[in-house]
């Protein structure tokens, strides 16, 4: 039996591929938001573009960012989704952006691991400060039945099939020859009375009843948009 010389192990051991090394910046944006592009342009406002791009990361899943208060426009077909969407990387010009998702985070080491996609594997991020701008979801839970009906508003593909949806209400109601089941297919019922609650309702109606006359059988007074809040007071964001 040969012995290995220790040289010979080093050696061995510098030749085995090793892992991508880590990314250090001093300030981690979590989010590609409202809140997290606008924390971006903010530091780089203050810190500066140069200085900006070596320090600061915005960590997003996508590489775009939706302003979500006029998605229900796009549903009620005033505006076009291309209206809503913005790259990230134009509109934080002075930071460094990484689309990836957030698989981990350990905040003792101040590190994050990030799954950046089936080709790339995953990476770690070390940060001095981290900013969560990551927002919130919809708790589907909160209502029975409406993870298996509901259509959400969160993208422009989700304001998009709520569009769709409404308009094969009309087509299916111009043929239907029951009174009742005509006014069943063109109610409408929205759940939350906050912001886009209530930009929802009046979109929707607007689209119905405009498209109305288009459409044989189907008369405006059919119409029915129902908005459902457990409040008091509808957008209670603003009173």
């Amino acid at each position: 039996m040969s012995t290995v010389d220790a040289a010979d192990l080093e050696a061995a051991e510098r030749a085995i591929p090793q892992g991508p090394e880590p990314l250090h910046f001093r300030v981690v944006v979590a989010g590609g938001g409202l809140a997290g592009v606008y924390a971006a342009r903010a530091l780089t406002r203050k810190l500066g573009k140069e200085r900006a791009r070596k320090e600061v990361a915005l960590i997003s899943d996508r590489n775009a960012m939706v302003f979500q208060p006029m998605l229900p426009e796009v549903c009620g077909s005033e505006l076009s989704p291309r209206h809503l969407v913005t790259p990230i990387r134009q509109l934080c010009q002075g930071v460094t952006v990484l689309r990836a998702r957030i698989a981990g985070i350990h905040l003792p080491e101040r590190r994050l691991t990030l799954n950046t996609g089936a080709f790339t594997g995953t990476r770690e991020v070390h940060f001095e400060h981290l900013a969560l701008c990551v927002g919130s979801v919809v708790d589907l839970r909160r209502v029975p039945g409406m993870a298996e009906h509901a259509y959400l508003i969160h993208t422009p593909g989700d304001a998009m099939a709520l569009r769709a949806a409404v308009i094969d209400r009309l087509e299916e109601a111009a043929l239907a020859q029951d009174a009742a089941r005509v006014r069943q297919l063109l109610t409408f019922v929205v759940v939350g009375g906050g912001y886009s609650g209530v930009e929802t309702v009046g979109q929707i109606a607007d689209l119905a009843m405009d498209a109305a006359p288009l459409y044989p059988h189907v008369r405006r007074e059919d119409v029915r948009v129902v908005l459902v809040h457990s409040r008091k007071h509808l957008m209670p964001e603003i009173n």
